[in-house]
């Protein structure tokens, strides 16, 4: 299988449960090493993996900015502030415990998160799995 993106590439891996979508989201990324063949990436590729699980990953006794500042130290707060304001976390809700956030907001910090880096590409595995009804208006 040979698979080409360009920067303006949007691709959807559509298929039903078991059908190993997660599986060749994890081949791209480099998570996984094919049994055959090999992966081949340009250098410089950074990408951000968004799984159905990443929110639990968060810790959640710490504030959303708390959390920005242990991830990525040595960052101005307001630079900590706009990440987070860039994907609806805004200053009373970058305050707040994240166990206090709804799922879609602690969704929204995932990707607040996963935006810092400024990775190449973004790839999504079943995003919308913990979005609540106000998370998908942003």
């Amino acid at each position: 299988m040979n698979i080409n993106a360009d920067m303006e590439s949007r691709i959807a891996l559509v298929g039903e449960n078991g059908a190993g979508k997660t599986t060749l989201v994890k081949l791209l990324t480099g998570e996984l090493s094919p049994q055959e063949g090999y992966r081949q990436a340009h250098r410089s590729l950074k990408t951000a993996f968004f799984s159905q699980h990443h929110v639990d990953q968060l810790v959640m006794d710490v504030t959303a900015l708390e959390f920005m500042q242990q991830k990525f130290p040595g960052k101005r707060e307001e630079e900590y502030r706009h990440a987070l304001g860039m994907f609806g976390v805004s200053s009373d809700l970058a305050l707040r415990p994240i166990a206090s956030l709804s799922g879609g907001q602690k969704s929204r910090l995932a990707f607040a998160i996963l935006a810092v880096p400024r990775p190449n590409f973004f790839i999504f595995d079943e995003p919308t799995n913990h979005l609540d009804v106000e998370s998908w208006k942003h």
